[in-house]
């Protein structure tokens, strides 16, 4: 937010007494833990008009519980073993009957470390993207990006985060289950698909098509999203459903 009211207060970079960097285009791109403080940031400056948040989710908690990667840590925090079993079901799916012990304690503890977590966490903040921005705060326009089989901020979590800013019509998926499946050599945790720009090869192109699109979405000033299925890349969608498996492979 500091950098915000720099940007806005007009900057000279050159010392030639012109101001280079114009106070009226200051967009955001947040990817990772980028995108999980990115909603935070995003709901409160009122500088922020148009935003892009790639592969973030919420909460933080529901993270760390699907994660294989966030999963240990969890369970050291907890003093349980790596392999804890708090039989917890996903969105969507069929009543389950909780017969494992201790499991229900476990729940109760995540829970509880949940609504401690709210005042930071991004799913509590994401309401305030459009649905019910603060006073004076307007609402903004943002481009949610995310991978199928998201190892690390994993599918469920991210669908939670669009769900609560309610933006799925704004929303683009990464199909890495397709682009897998013709590429193999692809990543298995597709988290870093923006980013993966030293691989070459697919990767490269799938990298540079998602930013292309954030590009053509912050020159417009948010009014349009630009369809990133060029050259023969036709593996990202905007979902009629919100994915709401992990989809690991």
């Amino acid at each position: 937010m500091q950098l915000v009211r720099m940007l806005k207060s007009g900057v000279d970079l050159d010392g030639d007494g012109t101001v280079d960097i114009d106070p009226n285009r200051i967009y955001y791109i947040g990817q990772s833990l980028g995108s999980l403080y990115g909603t935070l940031l995003t709901a409160l400056e009122t500088n922020l008009p148009v935003v892009t948040l790639n592969a973030g989710g919420g909460s933080v908690i529901d993270i760390a519980r699907w994660s294989p990667a966030f999963r240990p840590l969890l369970a050291q925090g907890l003093g349980l073993s790596s392999d804890f079993n708090e039989n917890y079901v996903l969105r969507d799916q069929p009543v389950k009957v909780n017969d494992v012990p201790g499991a229900i304690a476990i729940q109760d503890t995540l829970e509880l470390i949940d609504w401690a977590d709210a005042p930071g966490d991004p799913l509590a903040y994401a309401p305030l993207l459009r649905a019910s921005p603060l006073k004076g705060v307007p609402g903004k326009r943002v481009l949610f990006q995310f991978a199928t089989g998201d190892q690390t901020v994993p599918n469920p979590t991210e669908s939670a985060l669009v769900r609560a800013a309610g933006m799925r019509e704004s929303t683009w998926v990464f199909r890495n289950d397709l682009a897998q499946a013709a590429f193999p050599s692809l990543p298995a945790d597709p988290h870093a698909y923006l980013t993966n720009v030293l691989s070459g090869g697919p990767a490269l192109s799938i990298a540079l098509a998602t930013q292309t699109q954030i590009a053509g979405f912050f020159a417009s000033n948010g009014t349009m999203i630009p369809d990133p299925n060029t050259n023969g890349l036709n593996y990202f969608e905007v979902p009629a459903m919100l994915p709401e498996t992990l989809g690991f492979k």
